[in-house]
């Protein structure tokens, strides 16, 4: 697949480090254009690009983006940043990511788009697992976190069938005309953009409307709300409504996996297998079944792809052991997550379960402070679950709004702060005994306590 219109471009990418940023510059490096960028910080992603033949600068300078025929940046960033005004210096064009996604869209025949607040990684591989296993199909994939499987979080095809996931922060996939567009669930997040939960369904209203076919969790009735509202065929799906058109029932839960009876218009179709736990996780295969089938996509297919699914990076991922002790890695930061996860965590035999919880926002932890505290006050006096806080992740802000994770821990009883990623290593090496699970939760850089970790042999 050529894009031509970008084929011996110089294109320079602003936050090449970005999961989603860093995909789309492997794809243009593959099609011919010279690639090169600019990440504040030095990371796994960005060693990986500079191994692979993409110039990464981490210091901004003018000198960084001369003669470069656009700039792609990633919604992040904005006038404030050093970089970026560099870019304007030298009179480069700027893009940012959803525009340029939405022209690389158009290239494909059968493009899907998966959006919702939460499941769109994990919908994305499940429904990438199942184009895979079909032998007539080579889709092209871009994710926002690594499938095991390929390694990656991108993967450049041979075909004319395109997986994404189409992000809601600052309307970037208002950008994208996807053939069919997927909506998981709808609610209120990005705080820092969207001010109501109305505001966000009426982005995802005018999203469905691009497309020429919406496939819509019927169990949540935002979601539903949108698609209804929109210009779009609407295909049903759902885990508690026989009146949608695909439906999940007779659902068992044995040794982490899930099987469940199919059934389309009423009908029973075949019994699947799907190798991860978790209720959502069963509505997120039930919305990668639907657009499979809606795009012919054949029931072995669809079989051998749910259990080939062995779930993604960072979305309740086994690490490894310590002192017998199960330590996992998950990327819940909204309050939805965390309950879905603790969920899941819950049905797996475990003898307790301990979450560390990493806050991503000061202006996320304002907004869902009560979620948040209710959420964990019911965990730890109904379930045998231990919460342990670390400090606020940043990301973008400065803590001006008078919320941080002490606040938090103060209001969750029988709770623990430790105050660094060094502490919270420390913390799992010392109390960490047999049959126990550890979660280290959150979108930031908790992830790294693992990096601190020796796990057994």
């Amino acid at each position: 697949m050529k894009f031509t219109n970008f084929s011996n471009k110089k294109i320079y990418f602003l936050g090449i480090g970005g999961i989603s940023m860093y995909a789309i510059a492997f794809l243009m490096k593959n099609n011919g254009a010279t690639v090169l960028g600019y990440d504040k910080t030095k990371t796994e992603i960005t060693d990986f690009l500079t191994n692979n033949g993409i110039s990464v600068f981490y210091e901004a300078s003018v000198e960084n983006s001369k003669g470069a025929d656009v700039c792609v940046c990633t919604a992040a960033i904005g006038s404030e940043n050093e970089e970026y005004n560099n870019v304007l210096k030298n009179g480069v064009p700027i893009i940012y990511r959803g525009e340029f996604l939405g022209e690389i869209i158009k290239h494909f025949n059968n493009s899907i788009g998966v959006s919702g607040t939460h499941g769109k990684s994990t919908t994305s591989g499940i429904l990438s697992e199942i184009f895979l296993s079909e032998t007539i199909k080579n889709p092209t994939i871009l994710m926002g976190a690594v499938l095991p499987s390929i390694n990656s979080a991108y993967k450049i095809g041979s075909t004319n069938d395109l997986i994404f996931e189409a992000c809601e922060y600052k309307d970037s996939f208002l950008s994208f005309k996807p053939e069919i567009s997927v909506i998981l669930n709808v609610s209120l997040d990005h705080t820092d953009y969207f001010p109501n939960i109305e505001k966000m369904k009426e982005s995802f209203v005018k999203y469905a409307s691009g497309s020429k076919k919406v496939i819509v969790n019927m169990d949540c009735s935002n979601a539903l709300e949108c698609a209804q509202k929109s210009t779009a065929e609407i295909v049903t799906y759902s885990i508690s409504n026989k009146n949608s058109k695909y439906f999940a029932d007779n659902i068992t839960v044995s040794n982490g996996k899930t099987f469940f009876d199919l059934y389309i218009n009423g009908t029973m179709i075949k019994r699947f297998e799907l190798g991860v736990p978790g209720m959502h996780n069963l509505s997120n295969s039930l919305a990668a079944i639907s657009a499979s089938l809606e795009s012919n996509i054949s029931l072995d297919a669809i079989e051998k792809g749910l259990k080939n699914f062995k779930g993604i990076k960072r979305r309740l991922e086994f690490l490894g052991k310590i002192n017998g002790a199960y330590i996992y890695d998950d990327y819940a930061h909204h309050p939805d997550e965390i309950i879905a996860t603790l969920d899941a965590a819950e049905t797996m035999g475990m003898k307790k379960i301990h979450c560390l919880f990493q806050p991503h926002t000061y202006t996320r932890l304002k907004d869902f402070f009560q979620s948040f505290a209710e959420i964990f006050n019911q965990r730890t006096s109904e379930k045998n679950i231990e919460v342990i806080f670390l400090p606020t992740y940043a990301a973008r802000e400065k803590n001006t709004l008078g919320y941080d994770t002490e606040k938090l821990s103060q209001a969750v009883k029988n709770s623990i702060f430790l105050n660094s990623l060094h502490n919270a290593a420390e913390f799992i090496k010392t109390n960490a005994s047999k049959d126990e699970m550890y979660i280290l939760m959150g979108a930031g850089d908790i992830t790294n306590v693992s990096k601190l970790l020796e796990f057994d042999n």
